[in-house]
């Protein structure tokens, strides 16, 4: 694979093919997944946007992971980086259907409203239905941001 050759030739640890396979899936997954946030935030669905969006699929994706990672942690003595892979990407693989299936609904949703035509020219919104859509991607954006920087403060420690 292209992928192993070139881990191979500027890295100085061998990287098996099963693993950079599973990384570029991996990255397949999250760059799916980020786009479907980015579309059900089109939508103005910025609640579930918000769950799917995020450094590694976002807080659905995470909380998978953590809940399948947790049954090999319990059971085996140590984990390979191999299943860890294949965890997040069952992780990510269990949160996709559920992000098209909100996808779905809400094109369904637009679709209905579109159709009965009754459109209001209000464009003003209330401040309290732009606080409650703002303030969970605010604080998305920050736990991100902190997060980031923490992972920089650590590395620049290590």
């Amino acid at each position: 694979l292209g992928m192993a050759w070139f881990a191979e030739r500027w890295f100085p640890a061998p990287i098996d093919a099963t693993v950079a396979l599973l990384i570029g899936l991996l990255v397949a997954l999250v760059a799916t997944q980020q786009l479907l946030a980015e579309t059900l935030r089109g939508f103005h669905e910025m609640r579930f946007s918000n769950l799917l969006a995020g450094q590694n699929g976002g807080p659905l994706a995470n909380l998978a992971f953590l809940a399948l990672l947790s049954f090999p942690a319990l059971m085996w003595p140590a984990i390979s980086l191999q299943t860890v892979l294949v965890l997040n990407v069952c992780a990510l693989a269990i949160v996709m259907p559920l992000a098209l299936w909100k996808l779905r609904q809400q094109m369904r949703l637009r679709l209905a409203e579109e159709n009965r035509a009754a459109s209001d020219d209000d464009d003003e919104y209330p401040l309290g239905e732009l606080l409650h859509v703002g303030l969970p991607a605010m604080g998305v954006q920050v736990l991100a941001f902190l997060t980031s920087q923490c992972d920089m403060w650590i590395a620049a420690a290590a």
